[in-house]
């Protein structure tokens, strides 16, 4: 992240007056009942220069991190994990002959999405990592909109299952063709496909009911899959780029959640599909210098089929919706535009404005 804020050093310079305990063994915080799985955090202070920005880290709360800091053998590192001037959780942890030290932490509870920081200090220099929290349930505001939501899901790896059922959001499961047959709700979710006729098959059993007015969405269609006017785009060269979100699409994601890839796919879509996050490539004509066309890659899209609307996802980080927090954060926002589309929700609540979802707020 650069050279430390003087507002994060002030704050280390504090936390090295504390006394610290060093940590026991690999532990520099007591783990809680029920944390999620490890997320490694690595942390090199093995000199005292100018340090590369990291990216943002976005993990869920009560996701244990697990910290493996390299620096100079045989010394003490002091960490603290903070929100604003707050120390919520400090302590130090030893670096072995080989220059290695590794601590876990418990990442505490929020409300709403929550920018923390992750400090480490030793003698030559100091690091600070920015760590996003995210509420463990991100549609729990949103509950009385999905209620009405008669929702199904298909997901061969369980991960798309795991993630609605986490987000206490009821679903039918779609196991079978019979069921697929079957299904007369709004919205109908496809995830985990790795053949393509193992999705075709699986659309083709939704068909009717998708012209006659549900929702089908598609989550990352494996290669050589093609529906509907949607198929899979892969880049000779992978493109780089900010993600753009349509105004209907950001009430839970937020742009700088998908990064600036490199994109080594897109969807390749009709002319009347409708863009709900892309990114823009500008086409330089070699032989017009005034005539500039910027491009626009498609990469998650709507479009009508018969009565109802087709929803196609080419997000890598739409791949694991139950660990991700990104990944939850854009099942959700799919869920969110089909409540919308079918009006569901306003029946009980009368609400019929976006829901909007907040940040920066410890519980």
């Amino acid at each position: 992240m650069g050279r430390v804020s003087p507002r994060n050093a002030a704050l280390l310079g504090t936390l090295l007056s504390l006394a610290v305990t060093p940590a026991r063994g690999a532990s520099g915080a007591e783990l809680e009942p029920g944390a999620r799985a490890d997320v490694a955090v690595f942390v090199d202070l093995s000199d005292s220069g100018v340090r590369a920005r990291g990216a943002r880290l976005r993990v869920f709360a009560r996701t244990v991190l697990a910290v493996h800091v390299t620096a100079e053998a045989n010394q003490e590192a002091v960490w603290a994990f903070a929100y604003g001037d707050d120390v919520l959780a400090h302590g130090a942890v030893r670096i072995d002959a080989g220059g290695h030290g590794r601590l876990r932490l418990v990442v505490p509870k929020v409300r709403t999405r929550t920018v923390c920081r992750l400090l480490v200090r030793v003698p030559a220099g100091s690091e600070a990592k920015e760590v996003e929290v995210f509420p463990s349930s991100l549609l729990a505001p949103a509950a009385g909109r999905l209620a009405d939501l008669a929702l199904a899901a298909a997901d061969p790896t369980g991960r798309l299952q795991t993630a609605l059922e986490s987000e206490k959001v009821a679903f039918d499961r779609l196991e079978t063709d019979i069921q697929k047959l079957i299904f007369g709700g709004d919205v109908a979710i496809l995830a985990g496909h790795r053949r393509a006729g193992s999705l075709a098959g699986a659309c083709r059993g939704l068909e009717g009911r998708l012209k006659r007015g549900m929702t089908l969405v598609v989550l990352n269609p494996p290669p050589e899959w093609e529906a509907w006017g949607f198929c899979r785009n892969t880049f000779a060269d992978p493109l780089s780029g900010p993600a753009r979100l349509a105004m209907g699409f950001r009430q839970i994601l937020r742009p700088d959640d998908l990064g600036n890839g490199p994109w080594s796919y897109a969807l390749r879509t009709g002319a009347d599909v409708v863009p709900l996050a892309w990114i823009e490539q500008e086409n330089v004509q070699q032989d017009a210098p005034a005539s500039r066309k910027t491009v626009v890659h498609t990469l998650v899209g709507a479009r009508r089929v018969g009565e109802g609307w087709l929803v196609v996802t080419m997000l890598p980080r739409a791949q694991d919706p139950a660990t991700d927090a990104v990944g939850r954060s854009i099942l959700g926002e799919l869920l969110l535009w089909a409540v919308r589309e079918h009006g569901t929700g306003n029946r009980k609540t009368g609400n019929k404005g976006d829901w909007q979802c907040g940040s920066d707020s410890m519980s």
